[in-house]
């Protein structure tokens, strides 16, 4: 009989055991997730691999940035904020031509191109982005070139 219980209760003890090293592994599992799914760059190279457009990508980077300049700051005044949220330039298009680029009308003069373009490069300046990643700083140093390109061809069909 002493047998029989020593049996049972080393298998229950091997049971429990068991049973607290797969829920620690759950746990563990549950935790890494949860990092995962906070970080955007994770998300985004999951969502490229599975749809292969790099372009649906290349857009959310965009957006990111754009939004990240566009906090609102406790010291801001609504006033302040309205006046910041209204812009007098388009969002730019990247894959368009140099007046949609920097989000101009093909009628824009000089000093509009110029505002233009330094409004954009505040926001897509390699350096205002360090902190948000190497993708962010490839993607803005992209869209930089893109924007000296394009305010050149526009001041030169100007002059």
């Amino acid at each position: 009989m002493s047998r029989l219980k020593a049996f049972l209760i080393a298998d229950g003890i091997i049971i429990v055991i068991g049973i607290i090293f797969f829920a620690f592994l759950l746990l563990r599992r549950q935790k890494n997730d949860q990092g995962f799914r906070d970080d955007l760059w994770v998300e985004q190279e999951r969502k490229r691999s599975f749809t292969g457009n790099s372009k649906v990508v290349e857009d959310q980077i965009d957006q990111k940035i754009l939004l990240e300049d566009n906090r609102v700051k406790p010291e801001q005044t609504q006033a302040q904020q309205a006046q910041q949220s209204k812009s007098e330039f388009r969002y730019p298009n990247f894959r368009g031509g140099p007046y949609e680029i920097l989000g101009v009308p093909a009628s824009a003069d000089k000093e509009l191109v110029t505002r233009a373009y330094k409004h954009w490069m505040k926001k897509y300046h390699p350096d205002r982005v360090s902190h948000l990643g190497s993708q962010h700083i490839e993607q803005a140093k992209v869209r930089a070139g893109q924007l000296n390109r394009a305010r050149e061809e526009i001041l030169k069909r100007i002059k």
